[in-house]
């Protein structure tokens, strides 16, 4: 279990197949509990000493190592301060908002032997662009099990056209909580959580009118180049602008390849430049689907998908 999600019961699922293909279905309105057991996360993460033998003398030193209960797989090595989040606060985060209908479970799993675990939920809010680009809206919990990562809270886009998932950007206000492993992730915590990220229609409500906002920005060539060089770092040299491999796939994803390109909130706009930049990231890039995966969600995707969406504001307010 060293590489990914090695096992379909890593991960469970209600309603539709997940864009990435893994998991296996579970029938909709299960329970935490149900989806926990279905995702095989019942498990506890437990801390112990760590020791070193030098010379025939056993020293131990103040870092932990933090395993599995249940296989007693190492997770990491982590400091005195660390305080892990149990599987079961992670997806007690939902629960008061499953009780009033504003959310539905439908994905929770683990990737790379548990290192990384996660529950997402739909909500009820959702918005639909010009030419029938139907987007919804999600919240995602996802605990890294990992020394200098934390616990976050963030809102999730699905184009529901490609499965395209829009993760919000980075340590936008609002928008994505992070809660370091410094403490209990308690009714207080979550609590805590829930109040700085707000599940209010005002915040999701930002996020359709950005929506919006680039679905009818339409994008010249040397926009188009501008967005792709902050997204991917790239330069000029002699006033020629250089594209790298990555930028040439987005281009030509922009330009026709990608799904739901002919849509007219896509067709040459912004909106569709930033989907080209996520259908590349999160169905292309990487290896394989459950690193694709990962770094949706946990790793530098996220940065990438940033920086295009604050390359397309500079071009709509210049």
């Amino acid at each position: 279990m060293s590489h990914g999600i090695t096992k379909t019961d890593d991960m469970a699922y209600a309603g539709k197949e997940p864009w990435h293909t893994l998991g296996h279905p579970v029938p909709a309105g299960v329970s935490i509990e149900e989806m926990r057991d279905a995702a095989r996360l019942g498990w506890p993460i437990e801390l112990a000493p760590l020791t070193f033998e030098i010379n025939g003398r056993v020293l131990a030193v103040p870092h932990r190592v933090m395993y599995r209960g249940d296989t007693e797989e190492v997770l990491d090595v982590v400091g005195p301060d660390y305080v892990p989040a149990q599987n079961d606060e992670v997806l007690e985060f939902f629960r008061e908002y499953l009780a009033t209908g504003d959310l539905a479970l439908e994905t929770a799993g683990s990737l790379w032997g548990g290192k990384y675990v996660w529950g997402l939920a739909k909500l009820k809010a959702g918005f639909t662009l010009a030419g029938g680009d139907t987007v919804s809206g999600y919240l995602l919990v996802a605990n890294a099990n990992k020394y200098g990562r934390g616990l976050i809270v963030k809102f999730v886009l699905e184009r529901v056209v490609c499965h395209n998932t829009i993760t919000i950007a980075l340590n936008e206000s609002g928008r994505q909580v992070t809660i370091a492993h410094n403490r209990k992730f308690d009714v207080e915590a979550r609590r805590d959580a829930q109040v700085r990220l707000g599940l209010a229609v005002d915040t999701f409500k930002s996020l359709e009118k950005e929506a919006q906002a680039f679905s009818k920005l339409k994008l010249e060539d040397e926009q188009v180049n501008f967005v792709l060089g902050k997204t991917f770092s790239l330069n000029y040299e002699d006033d020629v602008y250089v594209e790298n491999r990555r930028a040439r796939r987005v281009r030509a994803l922009y330009e026709g390849a990608g799904i739901g390109t002919e849509l007219k909130s896509a067709n040459g706009t912004g909106w569709g430049l930033l989907n080209a930049v996520t259908q590349y990231i999160d169905h292309e890039a990487g290896r394989t689907q459950d690193t694709r995966l990962r770094n949706s969600w946990f790793g530098g995707s996220g940065v990438l998908k940033s920086r295009a969406r604050s390359a397309l504001w500079e071009v709509k307010n210049g």
